[in-house]
């Protein structure tokens, strides 16, 4: 099948339907409201598509992998190991 893969920077984040896309790339993921707001291009009218997420820790917002994992979870979406590794050592004070 045909690849509609949208690169582009956070301009179009917010508010720009892009129509066919059916894979969005994230390099930076931003705030759990961003992603969600990027994520939202991959799903367009059919409300399927794919989304990569590139995630690092920042202790700055040491929050956001707990966030991340919720959203995930809350949307039946599988929560990578890794990331709920993190969530826990954020939470149990080993990362922050």
């Amino acid at each position: 099948g045909d690849l509609k893969l949208l690169v582009t920077t956070d301009a179009v984040s917010r508010g720009v339907d892009v129509p066919r896309v059916s894979h969005v790339v994230i390099f930076e993921m931003g705030t759990i409201d961003e992603y969600i707001q990027r994520i939202g291009r991959a799903r367009g009218s059919s409300g399927r598509g794919h989304a990569l997420v590139f995630f690092e820790f920042r202790s700055k917002d040491s929050g956001c992998a707990a966030h991340l994992a919720e959203h995930l979870a809350a949307c039946c979406e599988q929560v990578p190991e890794a990331l709920k590794r993190i969530s826990e050592e954020v939470a149990g004070g080993k990362r922050g």
